[in-house]
């Protein structure tokens, strides 16, 4: 309980020192800016191609999934129980297995994603600078770290941004 106050109190003291500087805050949706970008464009395309064949895979796997469902329903009266247990550890074997290349290729996009922003970074590194300039923003916050905002949307400059990025050579 008392820590709670003590939470409280400091909470409360931070935002009236905030309020007090008035502290010019701006929120920026990095990822977002970048792959919404014109340069995202071709690397979505070149991403999709890489991944289609384990997309197709994953595709392929999921109605195998779905047929030893479906043959395991309609012929579970006749089958023996060595049977349906076979079938069941199939069945097991295989969805375990769609799961981990489902979850392989997730991590491999994500990390993909995540080095083409980088490399981005440096041009809108440049042009958020030069928006937190001309606005004469003191703290700018990426929107990953912000739970809540009020009045965010007139704090978000990322529409700002992705315009600047794209008007960029």
């Amino acid at each position: 309980m008392r820590f709670t106050q003590f939470l409280a109190g400091a909470l409360m003291m931070a935002t009236a020192s905030l309020a007090a500087a008035e502290i010019n805050i701006a929120i920026l949706n990095v990822q977002g800016v970048v792959l919404s970008s014109n340069m995202a464009g071709t690397f979505k395309t070149q991403l999709e191609r890489e991944f289609k064949p384990r997309q197709d895979a994953l595709k392929a796997m999921a109605e195998e999934l779905k047929k030893i469902q479906e043959d395991g329903a309609r012929d579970a009266d006749f089958l023996s129980d060595d049977q349906k247990r076979e079938l069941t550890q199939a069945y097991g074997t295989k969805l375990r297995e769609f799961q981990q290349m489902q979850a392989d290729m997730g991590r491999e996009q994500q990390e993909k994603e995540q080095a083409f922003v980088e490399s981005v970074r440096p041009k809108l590194d440049t042009v958020v600078n030069r928006i937190v300039e001309q606005r004469n923003i003191d703290l700018l916050l990426d929107r990953r770290m912000v739970l809540f905002a009020k009045g965010s949307t007139e704090l978000d400059i990322s529409k700002e941004a992705l315009d600047a990025l794209n008007a960029e050579k």
